[in-house]
């Protein structure tokens, strides 16, 4: 369990998760919640499309913290991840 914690490529993936989690699937989670149906989230969806073939290609806006979907059609959480 030790050698886990202090191997570099495990912990480079866990960070990596920790990223899209605040930039992807936790703002995600929250837009579905917020949603009366599955159709009202089609802008969202299609800017999330739009976003992961940018990242596709050069993903460096991952690193500045750059959320998929707007601040006013989800709220989020800035904290020491970001």
């Amino acid at each position: 369990m030790s050698f886990d914690i202090r191997e570099p490529l495990y912990l480079g993936g866990i960070r990596a998760l920790g990223l899209l989690d605040k930039l992807v699937t936790g703002p995600l989670w929250r837009l579905i919640e917020s949603v009366p149906n599955a159709l009202s989230l089609n802008t969202q969806l299609h800017q999330l499309q739009v976003c992961l073939k940018t990242w596709s290609k050069d993903a460096i806006t991952v690193l500045y913290g750059k959320c998929v979907f707007s601040e006013a059609d989800v709220s989020i959480t800035r904290n020491e991840v970001y």
